[in-house]
Formats: C-alpha cells, structure tokens, sequence
C-alpha cells in the first residue's frame, strides 16, 4: 500500500474515460517503479496536473515561461499494445518543454522523458528547477526558449545517447538551441545506466534517502558543452568548494564488510599461489550472501557474482567445507564457470570487449553487491600486464560495471615473486579503493596463512589476520560406486587461529614433582600447553623460563627432543608436540613421560603399517 494519501476512483465511461485524480495502480507504479516521490504526486494532484485515465495517465504539459500547456497522455505499461506509443503528444501541436519544478532558480535540469523529468523533480538538489523535454530532440528552434536565458543548465538524456547516433547528436543540437536562446553555461549530466535506462531506472536502484546525494555527486561531474571560459570557470571552481557544514552532509562511506571493503567500490587482493587467496574471496562471498559476520566483521547481506576464471574443477568442494565450516548452505552467491575477458581487440586497438557488455547487461539484470574476478590475470588476457595503459583500460570498464550496476568490483591476483603487491604495472594498486595481501609460512596443516590490509582508502591499513587450515570431509556417500576405504574426500577452508590456539599459561597446570628430571620437566609442560597446537621455540623457550629453566638448557634438552622426534619442526619456525602416531589424541595418557612415548613409538602399528612416519633417529 503506498504512502499517498489514496484517492477513490470513478468508473471510466470508456476505454478513454477519465478517472477522477491518480488511482493507486498509478501511484504503485510511479513510485516503485520509476523513483517518483510520494511528496511530488501529492503536490501535482492538488494542482491537478496529473490523472489517472482507464489506459494511463494525463499529464499537463506547461511551459516556464510563455503560457503554452498541453495534455501529454502516457499509456501504462501493464496496458501497452502493440503499436501504442509510450507518450502521446496532441496532434497538431509542437512539442515544448515542461516546468515540472519551476521556482526562477538560476540552475535549472533539463531531463529527458515522462517518468525521467518527474524522478528528477522529486530528488533533485534545492536551488535546480526541473524541465522536462519531448524525447532527446525535444528542444528545437520551432519554438523559442526564453526561459533559457541567463541560466545554468545540465542536460539529462536518457543512457542511449552512449550506443545510439541519433541521440548523441541531439545533445549537440539541443545545447546550440540552448546557446542561442542566452544560457550561460550548458553541462551534459550522467547517473550511469545501461542502454535506454533514464534518470528513473537508475535512481529507482538507489535507496531513497540516497537518491539527493547520487544526484548531487553526478552535478559536480557533469561535462562542459557549453561556456564556462575564463572567469566563468573561477566561478564554478569557486561555487564547488565545501565548508565543514557541507563537508558533513557528503555520504560516509558504508561497509559490505565493515573496515575492509566498502559498497560501490573497487578491491584486489593478492598472493603467491597457495596462499589462501581463492578461499578468502569464497568466505568472504559467502558471508555477505549470507548477511553473517566475516570472522567478527558485520556484513551488509547482498547478492555475489563469483567469476571462477582458473578453473572450476574442485571448486565445490570448496564450498561444501566452508558450509560444513559454517553449518549452514551457502545463499547468496552466484557463480560464473569461466574467465570472461574485459578487454579485446576491435581493428587492432585494446578496448572493452563485447563478452564485458554481455556481462555488464547481464548484471544489470541481477544487480549484485559485489562481483569477483578470480583471479585478474585470467580476466585480462588481452592486456599487457607491464602497461600502465592497459591496466587504465582495465581499470576503466571495471568501474562502468561498478558505475551501471552500483556494485564493488574485487579482483583476486598474484604476486611478483619474490615480491609484494599485484604483479605487473603498478598503476592499478593506485586505482583501488581496498588492497589486501597473502601470505603463507610452512606447509601442510602446520601451515599458517596471513592475511593483511595493505591499502584501505577510508580506513586503518595494516591489520593482520592469522589463519590455519581446518580441514572438512565433503564425501558425497551417494555418489554411485562409493567406496568408504577408498573414496573419502577432503577439502579445507581458512579460519583465524582462535584465541584458545594462543595459550594463556595461566589457566595450564604446569606444576610437575621435585626431582623430575629437566627433559621430562620440559616435555610435560610443552605437552600440557601445546598439545593441540604449534608454537615457535622462542615461545617455549620464554615458557620454560618461567618455569626455573635457564635458557641454555632449554635449548640443549629442546634438542634432545627433537633427535628422539618427540618434538617436530613442521615448518620454516613452527613446531608440534609429537607424542603419538597412529593412535587418537585420547588414547594417550594425560601427561605421557618421554619413555612411555618412546615405548608407543617403537610398539608396531598393524600390519603394513610402520609404527611411525618418522624413522627411529
């Protein structure tokens, strides 16, 4: 039910007949489908300007400035035939403009369309009266144009001037008539949008309390057509400076996944193979399709467009642990199964690709929050990776697509080696708003995978994550000829090393008997506290000291454990305590002595088996 105060209609006649004021079909479809505010419908039907007709509505056209009116009678799209025109102007009479929102204010907006004029008169900025034209040739020498006179004007044509010749040389024609008609300075507007969308196509996909300040941001970059030379420009540069009064009236920046990726922006994150980079764009996928926290960061819950561009083999078993990692089904995420190309080549020049326009269109259609690209180099074959024109070009459809569909766009790429950063021209690192970097040290399940904010535009850079792997069985039991011995599958995700991963000795009995010997001294403490986790020598040496033990000792007795591998070295600087072999974590004794370890590691393990990976030092 809308919010218009509802206004009860007659019966029509015929098929012709009026309808006493704007009935509620109208009203639904002008104000959900074509951002007209409730507020200008009310405003236009006390004056009783607009009706609601059995076909449509009737709209009175008035001129500014020389007493011309006429009914413009739009047919409703629900009752639309074949052969009907979209706007039907009274036969015999030339087409002029229409003062939608006339106050005499020195700025005026020239907008394209029915529904287009009467979107931009419900959320233009204060100071800007609204004209409303005919079609994109609706300003003409036919008649004079007055009104134009000493005015500062913006032009709004609907999208199609971008693909349609006809259109975009009506943007010249109109700005001549304009000129010769005494406006002072002529400025082409553009709120983004994809083949014919209007000013109410675009602006109906942004929230309404949003919609003044889109509009306010696509007035200041408005192109020149027409004067602003020499101190005219002075004053335009002058007019756009902002106090703190309207500085704090400019929109903050808003979070998909607060303090690290923002709405309507664009991101890369980067890495060496095998550092985490797929996962993280999975889970970070996940979780704002989902609407939940990313690892402690709220999300704002929308739709992911996932480009699996380095194949798709694999990937959903992916997905299947980060949904046994999570406990719940994936929602919200779409994915696309191979690399589409932003870029091609069009009579030996690299421009946008017309597999990029299929994709723009088709996200049109779906209007995600976010689309990843995983991983760039695979996105832009046709790009020279050392050239910083080429990244541009990249750079440039990348944002159409984040400027036509409000999404953020979020590439996966690599690294140099040996190296940090993106690999290739540097210019990109500059073009984004976020930049993320990964980085892995050791290898298998010891491994640990960082994950660091190197570059955040609105924000703190720097944070660092830790993550470990956390692997998942994704067996599909169902699967014909399944072999439980033969045929268990695995797959992992990333998740930040817990705070119970980082012991607080505190809260660990580490008392053990007088008389113990200083090797068992420091196995069983190592054991009571790093029995489920790695650590480094230099946190087991610090340990130990607490615990009466002089650091050269330590230090000889940590050896001494390691040769009888009951200490292990599972990375580069990570070690784990290795008391068991085959056996589970519960079947060993609370606090086993190094000589009861050394017994189960030299007990045989079944047949075939041997008693240890590790051979007896």
């Amino acid at each position: 039910m809308s919010d218009v105060e509802p206004i009860t209609p007659e019966p029509a006649n015929d098929s012709h007949g009026p309808i006493n004021g704007l009935d509620e079909i109208d009203v639904k479809e002008l104000t959900e489908e074509h951002a007209v505010s409730p507020e200008l419908l009310r405003q236009l039907c006390a004056e009783g300007r607009v009706t609601s007709w059995a076909r449509g509505q009737m709209l009175q056209w008035n001129s500014p400035t020389d007493g011309r009116a006429a009914d413009v009678f739009r047919t409703r799209e629900s009752d639309r035939r074949d052969g009907d025109k979209k706007v039907e102007w009274p036969k015999g009479q030339t087409t002029h403009v229409n003062a939608v929102r006339w106050t005499g204010a020195k700025n005026v907006l020239v907008v394209e369309g029915y529904c287009q004029q009467l979107a931009a008169a419900s959320w233009a900025p204060e100071g800007f009266d609204v004209v409303g034209m005919n079609g994109c040739d609706g300003i003409h020498d036919k008649i004079p144009q007055e009104w134009a006179e000493g005015k500062n004007i913006w032009l709004y044509p609907d999208a199609d001037r971008n693909t349609n010749e006809r259109v975009a040389g009506a943007v010249g024609r109109v700005t001549s008539v304009l000129a010769k008609n005494g406006a002072e300075t002529v400025r082409l507007g553009d709120l983004g949008g994809f083949e014919k969308d209007g000013v109410d196509d675009v602006l109906n996909d942004v929230r309404p309390e949003r919609r003044t300040a889109v509009f306010s941001r696509s007035l200041q970059a408005a192109s020149w057509l027409h004067g602003g030379d020499g101190g005219d420009r002075l004053e335009r540069m002058r007019a756009k400076l902002l106090d703190r009064a309207a500085l704090k009236k400019l929109p903050r920046p808003e979070y998909l996944i607060k303090g690290v990726i923002r709405v309507k922006s664009s991101a890369r994150i980067n890495g060496d193979p095998g550092s985490g980079k797929s996962l993280h764009l999975l889970d970070m996928s996940g979780c704002v399709g989902a609407g939940i926290p990313w690892h402690g960061c709220e999300t704002r819950k929308g739709l992911v467009v996932y480009v699996i561009a380095e194949g798709v083999e694999g990937f959903t078993l992916r997905v299947d642990a980060w949904e046994k990692q999570y406990d719940r089904e994936m929602e919200g995420v779409i994915f696309y199964p191979e690399p589409i190309q932003v870029l091609g080549r069009q009579h030996g020049e690299l421009a946008e690709s017309e597999e990029w326009k299929t994709f723009r269109e088709l996200c049109r259609e779906l209007r995600p929050d976010l689309v990843i690209l995983d991983t760039q180099r695979r996105v832009t074959l046709a790009a020279e990776e050392n050239s910083p024109s080429d990244l541009q070009k990249a750079v440039a459809a990348l944002d159409d697509l984040k400027r036509d569909v409000g999404c953020t766009w979020f590439l996966g790429h690599h690294t140099p080696k040996n190296g940090h950063g993106g690999s290739g021209g540097g210019s990109l690192w500059g073009s984004v708003d976020t930049e993320l970097e990964t980085s892995k040290s050791g290898k298998g399940l010891g491994a640990r995978f960082f994950l660091e904010n190197t570059k955040q535009k609105d924000g703190v850079d720097g944070t660092k994550i830790e993550f470990s792997l956390v692997v998942h069985d994704v067996t599909d039991a169902t699967a014909d000829g399944f072999d439980p011995m033969d045929d268990r599958v695995t797959s992992v995700v990333l998740a930040p090393v817990e705070d119970r991963d980082r012991t607080v000795v505190d809260d660990v009995d580490t008392s053990v008997p007088e008389g113990t010997p200083i090797k068992d001294k420091i196995w069983t403490v190592l054991w009571r506290v790093y029995r489920e986790q790695t650590f480094t020598r230099a946190e087991a040496k610090s340990l130990m000291a607490k615990e009466g033990v002089q650091p050269k000792t330590f230090l000889n007795k940590f050896g001494e454990l390691r040769k009888e591998a009951l200490v292990i070295e599972e990375s580069a600087s990570r070690f784990r305590m290795r008391a068991y072999f085959r056996e589970p974590l519960g079947t060993l004794p609370n606090d086993p002595t190094v000589a009861e370890v050394v017994a189960m590691r030299a007990t045989p393990g079944p047949a075939g088996h041997p008693a240890t990976s590790l051979g007896t030092p």
